[in-house]
């Protein structure tokens, strides 16, 4: 198993959460993650719609490999912090420098995690 992974995909917000609602510290928002910093402080970020001035899902905090923490465990403090009338849906692919991969997806408000033979 590597310590270096890719994310890919996404958890849609519904409904969203409006930006009043999320901590101005929290790092997930985008704008908190130092442009000079060579590795995200979270592994997922608030997708916003600044129009609408709401938070609509949660991306990856960055589309490259690196090394990766807990994000099934982010997504769980997300959850909990602010799904109540909500409902979190989709699924994250991680996958490793070595080929290994994860799935972590939301079932009935809860975090899920599947993992490939080799990881």
């Amino acid at each position: 198993m590597s310590i270096y992974a890719t994310i890919k995909g996404g958890i849609t917000i519904t409904p969203p959460i409006p930006l009043a609602d999320i901590d101005p510290a929290s790092h997930h928002l985008p704008a908190n993650r130092p442009a000079w910093a060579s590795l995200p402080i979270a592994n997922l970020a608030f997708h916003l719609d600044e129009t609408n001035g709401v938070a609509d899902r949660l991306v990856p905090a960055v589309a490259f490999g690196y090394k990766i923490g807990h994000p099934a465990g982010e997504l769980e403090e997300i959850i909990a912090a602010h799904g109540a009338g909500r409902t979190f849906a989709g699924e994250l692919e991680i996958i490793e420098e070595e080929g290994d991969r994860a799935t972590i997806g939301v079932v009935d408000d809860h975090v899920v995690e599947e993992f490939s033979d080799d990881w």
